[in-house]
């Protein structure tokens, strides 16, 4: 199923035109989704991106980490539009293995002839229950100014694992069936969710945990979906390709809901 609004350009002046999306991965639409070709990442990315990797079969999207010929293969797959303020959202399954990252987020960069400008859920392979969330203004990175306190989260969240970095543990298996990971971006905040909880915001103006005054994104970005082993061993774990591969992300569901860049939330009704 699939289900597409139009909201007008004056409602949101940082996109020319913004789509809703209720997408359910019946099959991949193409002319909404791109799957990145044959090409490989530098820095600390150890894979091959091959559309081969990308598929859907039934109602699920499948983003696979597999090694043909002694090449590390796997997926990226983004939207073919850019889209701004507004409510993200999907329900999946990252992969649970050392030195891998899942993960939903939004990006766009110099190669798109924009500053690098992103924001992100991603999980990590050492401990898949630890939950890293961050975002990028014209190329730095930034972790939100308020995590929640455990005890508030309606069990949602066990602890914290590093406040200035982020990284939250999740009470529960995220393998194990699907949960709804979201965030909500507006033109002075950053809000993060899982199962409709609040867990982590990030506020313009407010310090983040290295003690600078935070700036919120603000160029439209496409909707992105990857699963790549990384070298750095301190942040996710130890690669091994000699064994447990293939692995699989799955994607039951994303839906982006467009909205005014000063639009409320449920965030803005708390005192964080």
């Amino acid at each position: 199923m699939k289900f597409t609004v139009l909201i007008c350009l004056l409602v949101l002046p940082n996109i020319a035109c913004a789509q809703m999306i209720d997408e359910t991965f019946d099959e991949l639409q193409t002319q909404r989704w791109h799957k990145d070709g044959t090409w490989a990442n530098d820095g600390i990315f150890r894979c091959t991106w091959s559309p081969a990797n990308i598929w859907t079969w039934g109602g699920e999207l499948f983003i696979q980490i597999n090694e043909r010929e002694n090449t590390i293969y796997s997926g990226q797959m983004r939207t073919q539009k850019m889209y701004g303020y507004g409510d993200y959202h999907t329900w999946l399954k990252p992969i649970n293995k050392s030195g891998v990252i899942s993960a939903f987020f939004t990006y766009t960069g110099p190669p798109h002839g924009n500053p690098h400008d992103e924001i992100d859920i991603e999980f990590l392979g050492k401990d898949i229950r630890i939950l890293d969330l961050t975002f990028y203004v014209n190329g730095k990175g930034t972790d939100p100014n308020w995590l929640i306190d455990p005890k508030d989260s309606k069990g949602i969240i066990e602890s914290i694992m590093d406040r200035a970095k982020g990284q939250l543990k999740l009470s529960f298996d995220p393998t194990a069936q699907y949960h709804h990971y979201a965030f909500k971006w507006r033109k002075d905040h950053i809000a993060w969710y899982v199962d409709d909880v609040l867990i982590a915001k990030a506020q313009q103006g407010e310090k983040c945990p290295k003690g600078e005054p935070i700036t919120i994104p603000s160029t439209p970005g496409y909707i992105m979906l990857n699963a790549w082993p990384a070298e750095a061993p301190e942040w996710v774990g130890p690669w091994d390709q000699t064994s447990g591969l293939p692995v699989d992300m799955r994607v039951k569901q994303i839906k982006y809901i467009p909205v005014a860049p000063e639009a409320p939330d449920a965030s803005t009704s708390k005192n964080h």
